[in-house]
């Protein structure tokens, strides 16, 4: 979701989330365990839906399903 190791030009919060990361290999206890993290990027979390150029898609053709382009 936009910068999942933290801001640009922030090593301390990045190393941080990568040791978290590599900690978790080890002691994770089935494949797709999710944890969440206490850092904060101190700014709102962006999706498509906030974006003003995304690609929104449209209903698919009721006779092929295919998204128009």
């Amino acid at each position: 979701m936009g910068n999942p190791f933290g801001r640009p030009g922030d090593a301390a919060t990045q190393t941080a989330i990568l040791r978290a990361a590599l900690d978790r290999l080890e002691a994770c206890a089935e494949p797709g365990e999710l944890i969440d993290l206490p850092h904060d990027w101190g700014e709102r979390v962006l999706t498509i839906f906030d974006l003003k150029d995304a690609f929104r898609a449209g209903d698919p053709d009721p006779v092929t399903g295919k998204q128009p382009h």
